[in-house]
C-alpha cells in the first residue's frame, strides 16, 4: 500500500500561544503531556517521525501527528525528491514508478537493509492529481514497521525498536 498526500487549498497555520503567569511561588501540580497536534502532511520534513490519525483511510493522508523519534511512531521520513520529468500530471502509475526509483536505493542506504530483508517497509507520500495542480512535485520516502505496530528511535543504520501494537490497531 502506498500513500498519496493531498495538499489543502488553504493551509491554516497552527498557532499555539502559551502564556505563563509568573506568580513568584512554585506549584506542585502535575501537568498532563499534551497529545501531538495534527499538522499538514506537507509539513513533514526528512528526519521527522509521525503517526497518521485513524480516520478510516490510509490511501490519502492530509494530516499527521508529528512526534519525536524517541516516542512511539509509525512513520519516519528519510528522503525527499522532486519530480522534474513531467510538465503535466503523468498519472499515478508513473509517479509510483518514480517513487520506487527514488526511494528504494535510499532505503537501503538509510536502514542498511533491502526492503525485502528489513523489519521496516518502504512507503511514500506522492502527489495526486489535485495536489499536482497546486505545484506539488515532492516524493517523500518513508519507513514504517509492519502494520499495526510502532517503533521508537530512528530506523537509520538498522536502528529503531519495534514496540507494542499501535493505538489505532483494531
Amino acid at each position: 500500500m502506498r500513500f498519496s498526500a493531498r495538499r489543502l487549498v488553504a493551509i491554516l497555520p497552527l498557532t499555539v500561544l502559551a502564556l505563563a503567569g509568573c506568580t513568584g511561588r512554585a506549584t506542585s501540580e502535575a501537568t498532563a503531556t499534551p497529545s501531538p497536534a495534527a499538522t499538514s502532511a506537507f509539513q513533514v520534513e526528512v528526519g521527522e517521525c509521525f503517526n497518521v490519525p485513524d480516520d478510516g483511510t490510509t490511501e490519502s493522508v492530509t494530516r499527521v501527528e508529528k512526534v519525536t523519534c524517541s516516542e512511539p511512531h509509525t512513520f519516519e521520513a528519510f528522503k525527499s525528491s522532486r519530480l522534474t520529468t513531467y510538465d503535466s500530471f503523468p498519472g499515478t502509475k508513473a509517479i509510483k514508478t518514480e517513487a520506487t526509483g527514488a526511494c528504494t536505493d535510499a532505503f537501503q542506504e538509510f536502514t542498511g537493509d533491502t526492503p525485502r530483508a528489513s523489519i521496516f517497509q518502504l512507503k511514500w507520500f506522492v502527489p495526486d492529481e489535485e495536489s499536482w495542480l497546486r505545484g506539488d512535485r515532492e516524493v517523500l520516502c518513508l519507513v514504517t514497521p509492519d502494520e499495526d505496530v510502532q517503533t521508537t528511535g530512528s530506523a537509520a543504520s538498522g536502528g529503531g525498536t519495534v514496540v507494542t501494537p499501535s493505538p489505532t490497531a483494531s
